[in-house]
């Protein structure tokens, strides 16, 4: 059941008709307390060219329709995200817009396989320091920084919480067994293109490709257990499913699997192996009989 305060607040996309709002809040709280800066004025100026282009996402809270808070998630880099410019407006501080802000941005981040989000604040701040802490956030050492008032730094590593797994069917051939491994490894950094590290170089200079930062253990199971996992993961809801049925392992191409799929029922389909991602504790419950596969 919705509550009420579920009922009047809505967090939605930064669109273009937010950019005044955006500056505004976050001036407002600046201002307040500090002063505006350049690294400021750069994001507030410019949210699109500055955040939103470079990779990064931007959320607004409604109340009753109304603007009242912003918060945005910078891209740092490949595995790294900033948590920055969060903005609550006086008039509806104290109903938990601002936790509903900074969580969408680290569902967002959980849901694109970002490892860790990071931020900068100031302790005088007390009321964001309890949000942030509340949100999961701990403190680390605060490196030099291009913010004046910055004298905290804090961070949530997403690695801790979250999971993934590949569980293929015991039964498979050895060489079928790797394509369907291959397959889900694919299909799941497609889904999760922050799951994949950057690039690295050796001593020789010579490149390598960036590859998941995140543990993929590979587990087996019979094809009835595999059925019921998929099932419950994707009732669960919040889990990332990938699955790869006979049918598409056995299909010349993607067409002729979408056109049999398509003339399947659910209890039809015999699966060679799924991928799942998502909250680390929900899929060890689901997952917790299984073994390795050797």
């Amino acid at each position: 059941m919705l509550t009420a305060v579920d009922q009047q607040l809505k967090i939605v996309p930064y669109e273009p008709a937010h950019r005044e709002a955006f500056r505004q809040l976050n001036q407002a709280w600046i201002t307040r307390y500090f002063r505006l800066e350049e690294a400021d004025n750069r994001a507030l100026n410019d949210p699109e060219g500055y955040i939103l282009n470079k990779g990064g996402f931007i959320f607004m809270a409604l109340w009753e329709g109304a603007v009242v808070g912003a918060c945005a998630l910078i891209k740092v880099n490949q595995r790294v995200f900033e948590l920055a410019k969060m903005a609550v407006s006086e008039t509806v501080q104290g109903k938990g817009i601002g936790y509903a802000l900074g969580k969408a941005c680290i569902d967002k981040a959980k849901e694109l396989g970002i490892k860790k989000v990071e931020l900068l604040s100031n302790t005088r701040l007390q009321p964001a320091i309890h949000l942030y802490k509340k949100l999961g956030f701990i403190e680390v050492p605060l490196p030099p920084t291009e913010y004046e008032r910055a004298d905290i730094k804090m961070e949530i590593h997403l690695q801790d919480l979250m999971k993934a797994v590949m569980i293929i069917a015991s039964d498979l051939p050895a060489g079928l067994a790797i394509n369907t491994a291959a397959v889900l490894g694919a299909s799941l950094g497609n889904k999760l293109p922050y799951m994949i590290a950057e690039d690295l170089q050796n001593a020789s200079g010579g490149r390598h490709a960036g590859l998941t930062w995140i543990p993929l253990p590979m587990l087996k199971a019979t094809r009835e257990d595999i059925k019921r996992i998929c099932g419950e993961a994707k009732q669960q809801g919040g889990l990332l499913v990938i699955d790869l049925s006979e049918v598409a392992q056995t299909a010349r191409s993607y067409e002729t699997y979408k056109a049999s799929l398509e003339g399947l029922e659910e209890a039809e389909i015999n699966y060679s192996g799924i991928a799942v991602y998502g909250d680390k504790t929900t899929i060890n419950r689901l997952t917790r009989k299984l073994e390795l596969y050797k």
